[in-house]
């Protein structure tokens, strides 16, 4: 899973944090999409992140011997949307996703494939603490034995439980791959979930992470401080963010969470490269119209503009697969029984960089700052005016020549808010994005197929944005678009299909 994409997240030590990943590839900012042979099926794909550039992998290995011709959109001028790198204070370090949890499949075999290094190593002291304003609720100094014992003094058997709780999800959630493999598509996110993990899973996605585990029985405690700090680190928001999306965060709880050496958004770029499609950088898809060919079939006329030029130009396609959210594509359909329309909201989330020395009387410290914790965690208070503050390795794993910290927030942090959590500043650097779905359980979900032969990838971050569960849309994208093709129903369980879990009602 990963917390969120999901472009996010401060790297969360001792068993935490999660989140996803993307890539980039020296690729020609100059490159435009191709001309179609004759008899090829034309397919465009607005978007060049994760699920872009997965689905483009994917479709070469579903789509078998049938001609067709893939030209890829991208309004940036490289690939990987939300996950990118930054350089501050002489440095690079990862502004989005920044770690993978090690069940996700498709991202460990997309770094294999491109010969790409993993590494899971973590060169600061890997400690955490949780601050509600006053105080450390929690805070690790080591040895590990005892901030482990600290932790079930708090909150007693309720450790262990979760993480059995979360490894129970992620034996469901792998089931998904075994599906893939055997070509079952679903239409529809909450059928997916369901094949998954059954009735439960899906329901997962219709009630908080907060109702979800009071039903478990966690305490008022645990969830107001461990879990909303997870939540708060991941997603930028607090405890009624969905079950299934509040899960995963946890899931960035445990250990083994990797990160690709030398950027994770360099997966985006090799998998387009290796793929071998045109990809048109600095354009602007601004509107899609379904029409009708000469030979009576349906036919997507798609416009689009570049930086270069405020020209509108037009392009038929067979195919239109969207790999960007409805919320912030800003794309105009006509033409379409039903209108496509945005599932809700994107979450602001600030990524402040700051080069200097952590202000730890801020927080009531009063011990050496060397083992100040490298994660701060906080609850959902008035008093904090940031969710988490982070130390940072490079993207090379290592630690830079001085310590630069990455503070997430809301809002954009005021020069009064930064000088009272930090000594001495030499250098900032502000990210500001809208970087996943602001979670409002029940969720209302888009299908995958919004019409004929137009296709959603991003409907899946509804249930929780992170980089493996854009690849797993992808994919189930790609299996629908070669059916397509190939004139087959996706939706057809194959004789031999596993029934993963019909008769499961709950985790």
């Amino acid at each position: 899973p990963l917390s969120g994409y999901q472009v996010i997240h401060c790297v969360m030590p001792l068993s935490l944090g999660f989140t996803i990943i993307s890539a980039l590839f020296s690729l020609s900012s100059a490159a435009t999409p191709t001309p179609p042979s004759s008899g090829a099926q034309r397919i465009a794909v607005v978007g060049a992140g994760i699920g872009g550039s997965a689905f483009v992998h994917f479709m070469h290995e579903s789509a078998g011997s049938h001609s067709y011709e893939i030209d890829v959109y991208e309004k940036e001028s490289i690939p990987c949307g939300r996950v990118t790198t930054i350089r501050t204070a002489g440095s690079v370090f990862e502004a989005g996703g920044a770690v993978l949890h090690p069940s996700n499949q498709y991202m460990k075999n997309f770094t294999d494939l491109l010969g790409l290094e993993r590494s899971d190593a973590d060169p600061t002291n890997g400690r955490f603490g949780i601050f509600n304003g006053d105080e450390f609720v929690i805070l690790e100094t080591g040895p590990s034995i005892l901030d482990y014992i600290k932790l079930f003094w708090r909150y007693g058997f309720q450790i262990v439980k979760i993480n059995w709780l979360v490894d129970e999800m992620l034996k469901d959630f792998v089931d998904i791959y075994k599906l893939q493999e055997m070509k079952r598509a679903f239409t529809s996110v909450p059928e997916m979930l369901t094949a998954m993990g059954g009735k439960e899973m899906a329901r997962m996605t219709q009630i908080s992470i907060a109702e979800f585990l009071l039903e478990k029985g966690y305490t008022a405690e645990f969830i107001n401080e461990l879990v909303v700090g997870g939540m708060r680190v991941n997603y930028g928001q607090n405890t009624t963010v969905g079950a299934f999306a509040g899960m995963v965060s946890m899931a960035g709880m445990q250990s083994g969470l990797w990160q690709v050496v030398g950027g994770n958004k360099q997966v985006c770029g090799g998998l387009l490269s290796r793929s071998g499609v045109g990809v048109a950088y600095n354009t602007t898809v601004t509107h899609i119209a379904k029409g009708t060919s000469a030979s009576g079939g349906t036919v997507y006329s798609v416009s689009y503009n570049t930086t270069s030029s405020s020209e509108i130009k037009t392009k038929l396609y067979d195919i239109v697969v969207l790999a960007a959210p409805l919320e912030k594509a800003g794309i105009e359909f006509t033409g379409f029984p039903v209108t496509p329309k945005a599932e809700g909201v994107f979450q602001r989330t600030v990524a402040t960089f700051v080069a200097g020395s952590v202000n730890t009387s801020h927080f009531q410290y009063t011990g050496s700052s060397d083992d100040f914790p490298s994660l701060v965690m906080t609850t959902e208070t008035p008093k904090v005016s940031y969710n988490c503050i982070g130390q940072q390795a490079t993207v090379d794993q290592k630690l830079p020549p001085e310590e630069v910290y990455k503070v997430f927030s809301r809002h954009t942090l005021t020069t009064e808010e930064i000088t009272k959590l930090f000594l001495h500043v030499n250098s900032t650097f502000v990210k500001d994005w809208l970087a996943y779905p602001h979670y409002n359980p029940p969720t209302a979900f888009l299908p995958f197929v919004l019409d004929d032969h137009m296709f959603y990838l991003n409907t899946i971050e509804w249930a929780a944005s992170s980089m493996e569960m854009s690849c797993l849309s992808a994919k189930n994208v790609a299996l629908i678009t070669a059916a397509s093709l190939n004139r087959v129903n996706p939706f057809a369980a194959p004789p031999t299909a596993p029934t993963v879990h019909p008769e499961k009602d709950e985790l």
